[in-house]
């Protein structure tokens, strides 16, 4: 990776707007229909009055959009973050 596109990487915790980028994608089989659709791994999401976290999933019939582990289906989302890592404690010094 060069120096650039390490700059050009959003820092944690720094909104990108939807009409910039979305996040990345990869796909996920549903071996029993013979499809598939492409979703992301999980973020942080906003339409500027709420947040919460959700995946963005597009399937064959080019129906996307953005929604929660429940299925709930959120409109308007502007801006998109990645979740922070895991906290670790720090190792107590003996």
């Amino acid at each position: 990776m060069s120096k650039q596109s390490i700059n050009e990487q959003p820092k944690v915790g720094e909104w990108i707007p939807c009409s910039e980028r979305l996040p990345e994608m990869h796909r996920e089989d549903m071996e029993a229909e013979g499809e598939y659709y492409m979703i992301s791994n999980p973020v942080i999401v906003t339409d500027g009055q709420q947040v919460y976290i959700a995946e963005y999933e597009e399937d064959m019939d080019y129906r996307y959009g953005w929604h929660s582990f429940d299925g709930e289906d959120y409109d308007n989302i502007i801006a998109w973050m990645s979740l922070p890592n895991p906290y670790r404690p720090e190792k107590e010094s003996e």
